[in-house]
């Protein structure tokens, strides 16, 4: 079965609000391809990798969460952009992106998602970034050993997820940023929490994490960003009833 590729991008652009976000990333629809879909790819990354896996996959749209469009925008189409560029275009691939949008989605995010595996509950809006409020804070549903929670999220993840910080403290109300959101420690401290969950973080941040008393838990920029375009790809495949598969290329 085919769908339209203008429908899929209306729908997702409406879907993930896109149009409301202040994003270093040129969301949306970074490349034009097929008017026709039928095989859509997912992944975390535009990158070569990425775009030789849907091209063998025969993908006619590939979704990531990196897109390779940002800030200013291509400038020159030199070196691995031309690369990029000529693998999409030789390949009739359309490239859709969605950062921040991906990030936020009260559903299909990867803070939603990893919310989830935590089995969080009392959940609210977390991590204030670029004017929007982008991660999750609540509690968890039975305390838990911060060295426990990330034997959790390992599991669920497939990664040695580590703690910064009191591997035995007992926690019990967590903030969750995928990715690099270790910038929400000062924001955690402020609200009493006693965790931060993310991707990885700076030096800098833990300094603040260990004077605030606040434990870090990572696990993983990649692994953390991975849960939300699984859930977009699920949520395309089942309304346009097109094959939806995952490339992992960085494993």
């Amino acid at each position: 079965m085919a769908a339209k590729l203008r429908d899929i991008v209306t729908w997702l652009d409406r879907e993930l609000k896109t149009v409301e976000f202040d994003d270093s990333s040129a969301n949306g629809l970074q490349v034009e391809g097929a008017a026709d879909v039928r095989a859509v790819g997912i992944a975390v990354d535009a990158c070569t990798e990425s775009f030789r896996a849907a091209a063998r996959a025969k993908c006619d749209l590939l979704m990531v969460h990196h897109g390779m469009i940002w800030g200013e925008g291509i400038r020159a189409v030199t070196g691995v952009a031309r690369r990029r560029l000529a693998l999409l275009l030789k390949n009739d691939i359309s490239l859709y992106a969605s950062h921040l949008p991906l990030d936020a989605h009260p559903r299909l995010g990867n803070n939603a998602r990893l919310a989830k595996i935590l089995r969080m509950t009392k959940v609210g809006p977390f991590c204030t970034y670029r004017g929007r409020e982008i991660g999750l804070a609540g509690a968890l549903a039975k305390p838990l050993g911060a060295k426990a929670l990330a034997e959790r999220l390992g599991k669920a993840l497939s990664v040695d997820a580590r703690v910064f910080g009191d591997a035995k403290k007992r926690l019990r109300k967590v903030g969750v940023v995928s990715g690099g959101g270790s910038m929400a420690v000062a924001e955690a401290a402020r609200l009493g929490l006693d965790a931060l969950v993310t991707g990885e973080g700076t030096h800098a941040d833990e300094v603040e994490a260990r004077e605030n008393g606040v434990a870090i838990v990572y696990a993983g920029h990649y692994e953390t960003e991975t849960l939300g375009v699984k859930a977009l790809g699920a949520a395309v495949a089942k309304r346009f009833g097109v094959e939806c598969e995952f490339l992992d290329v960085v494993r």
